[in-house]
C-alpha cells in the first residue's frame, strides 16, 4: 500500500483512538491502567488478525530486538506524557496539536538516520509550526501551561520512537509492521500495569471502562497499523507522519461537542498553523 494512503487512512482512526483515552480519562481512569487496557486490546485484536489471516507474529533477531525495546520505552514515556497533558489542557486537540511537532524531530532524524533532504519549503513548514506554538504560548487566558510542556516533551519521545520504528524496519525488513506494533503493545502492557500497582492506583476496570477502552483498542490497532505502514514506507518517516499528525485539528473539534472542551478561534487558527506546517514539510520536502 502506498505511505501516502495509508497514512490518510491512518489519520481519523489515530483521533478517535486518542479521544477513547480521553474519555476514560474524564471517567476517572488512571493514566496507567487506561493506557494498560488500550495496548492489552490492540495486543489482542492483532493476535485475532494474525490468527484469522493465518500469519505468524514474526520474531525479532539481533540488533533489531534492541531497537524494538528501545522503541518501546520511549513510546510509554510519550503516551504518559500526553496523557498528562490532556489532563491540565482545556481541549485534548491542543496538547496534540503541539505532539504532532514530533513530525520535525522526525523530518530532521531521516536526514541525519537515513539520508533525506532538506528543502527551503520545509524549512517554510518549521516556521509556521513554532508560530502556532508561539500563539498558544501566548494566549493570556490559559494560565495554566503545563500541558503544553508535557505535549512538547511528549513530541520528543514520540519523534524518537518513530525512529526507532523506522531503525526496526530498515534492520529487519522481514519484520512486519503488525508484528513490530504486537511487540511494542505487549511491553506497553506490562509496564504500565507495573506503574499502575507501584503508584497503588485503584483498579479501574469497570464493565463500561473495559467495553470503551476495547472498542478503543480496536480503532487503535488498524490506526497504529496503517501508521507503522506509512512511517516504515515513506522516503521519510516524518513525512507520514505529518500527515497523520492532522488528526489534531480533528480532535480538537470532536473535543468541543464531546466532552465541552475549550474551543476558540485562537485555538483553531494557531492549530490550524501547526497542522499547516507539517503538511508543508511533508509536500515541499
Amino acid at each position: 500500500m502506498n505511505w501516502f494512503i495509508a497514512a490518510l487512512i491512518a489519520l481519523p482512526s489515530v483521533s478517535l483512538a486518542w479521544l477513547a483515552l480521553k474519555q476514560a480519562q474524564a471517567k476517572g481512569v488512571s493514566h496507567a491502567h487506561s493506557l494498560a487496557q488500550y495496548f492489552f486490546f490492540v495486543a489482542l485484536f492483532l493476535v485475532v488478525w494474525h490468527a484469522v489471516t493465518r500469519t505468524p507474529l514474526q520474531l525479532p533477531h539481533g540488533l533489531a530486538t534492541l531497537l524494538l525495546v528501545l522503541s518501546a520505552i520511549v513510546t510509554v514515556g510519550a503516551n504518559l506524557l500526553i496523557m498528562y497533558s490532556f489532563q491540565h489542557s482545556s481541549n485534548p486537540g491542543l496538547s496534540l496539536a503541539l505532539f504532532a511537532t514530533q513530525s520535525i524531530w522526525i523530518t530532521l532524524g531521516g536526514i541525519v538516520f537515513f539520508g533525506a533532504r532538506l528543502t527551503l519549503g520545509a524549512g517554510i513548514g518549521v516556521l509556521l509550526v513554532f508560530a502556532g506554538i508561539l500563539s498558544l504560548h501566548f494566549d493570556k487566558k490559559s494560565a495554566d501551561f503545563r500541558w503544553a510542556w508535557l505535549a512538547l516533551a511528549a513530541a520528543i519521545f514520540g519523534g524518537g520512537y518513530w525512529l526507532l520504528t523506522k531503525a526496526v524496519q530498515v534492520t529487519a525488513p522481514d519484520l512486519g509492521p503488525s508484528s513490530i506494533l504486537f511487540y511494542q503493545s505487549i511491553f506497553q502492557v506490562i509496564v504500565f500495569m507495573a506503574i499502575g500497582r507501584c503508584r497503588n492506583h485503584r483498579k479501574d476496570f469497570a464493565l463500561p471502562v473495559v467495553k470503551l477502552l476495547a472498542v478503543g483498542g480496536l480503532i487503535g490497532a488498524f490506526a497504529n497499523f496503517m501508521a507503522v505502514v506509512a512511517v516504515t514506507t515513506a522516503p521519510n518517516p516524518g513525512y507520514a507522519h505529518a500527515v497523520i499528525a492532522s488528526n489534531a485539528l480533528m480532535t480538537l473539534v470532536l473535543s468541543r461537542f464531546l466532552f465541552g472542551s475549550s474551543l476558540r478561534w485562537k485555538h483553531l487558527f494557531a492549530t490550524a498553523a501547526i497542522v499547516a506546517g507539517i503538511v508543508i514539510i511533508r509536500l515541499w520536502s
